[in-house]
């Protein structure tokens, strides 16, 4: 007969594997480190220095454009005009081209109602068609 627990401990296959991993692991010693001041100052002094390198690019670049700001500003002047007065003269052009349009319907529609007015003359409009019966009550 079999223990009540089955195997080893009442462990099988991976369950022994593991507590075997477990008790080898705890056995073996840790590795040490030698001994030495810690690196953490080194990283600190490296980052400062970027950053000092990083802040010193960014106040490079806002001087250079301080200085770049009022020659752009003098470039960007005519453009801006000439962008303005070209907008001034596509609005004048579309309003009088929706002028022109607004003429044109009212010479088609003063044309249609000569036409009309004409052809009346000529033989008046047919009769309308009669009106139904008043329906029976019986519906």
């Amino acid at each position: 007969m079999s223990p009540p627990l089955g195997g080893w401990l009442g462990l099988r296959g991976l369950g022994r594997t593991v507590l075997f991993g477990l008790v080898v692991g705890c056995s073996v010693p840790a590795p040490t480190r030698a001994a030495g001041p810690p690196e953490a100052p080194v990283v600190a002094d490296r980052s400062a220095e970027q950053r000092g390198a990083i802040d010193a690019a960014r106040r490079e670049r806002s001087a250079k454009r301080l200085q770049i700001m009022p020659v752009r500003a003098r470039e960007l002047r005519p453009a801006a005009a000439l962008a303005a007065a070209a907008a001034s003269s596509q609005a004048l052009r579309n309003q009088a081209a929706y002028l022109q349009r607004q003429q044109q319907a009212s010479a088609h529609r003063d044309a249609v109602l000569a036409r009309n007015a004409r052809m009346d003359a000529i033989e008046p409009p047919a009769a309308g068609l009669p009106v139904p019966a008043a329906a029976p009550a019986s519906y």
